[in-house]
């Protein structure tokens, strides 16, 4: 078997900004591989994706008075990248 079939476009991961490694989360410590791209710095994402407008495409849960920089965002589980519904008129009755 080959490698699969990427649908869709490739674009460049909002988590670990192209990288491919974030932060540990132990200070001095280091950087471990993104969990989002697992280290390659770009994701797949369908034709219809926007960036996530909640987290501005970071893919990072920002709050109000803190920011952690390690929890993913909520809303596009912390790729940056979200597929709205789009209405067609064709599919409706």
């Amino acid at each position: 078997m080959g490698l699969p079939r990427v649908i869709g476009r490739t674009v460049p991961c909002g988590y670990c900004e192209t990288t491919g490694r974030v932060s540990s989360g132990y200070g001095s410590y280091g950087k471990t591989t993104c969990p989002i791209c697992l280290g390659r710095g770009k994701i797949s994402v369908p034709p219809t994706a926007q960036k996530c407008r909640g987290c501005n495409g970071t893919g990072k849960q920002r709050d109000r008075y803190l920011e952690t920089g390690f929890e993913k965002h909520n809303e596009c589980h912390g790729t940056g990248w979200v597929v709205r519904p789009t209405l067609n008129p064709k599919l409706q009755r």
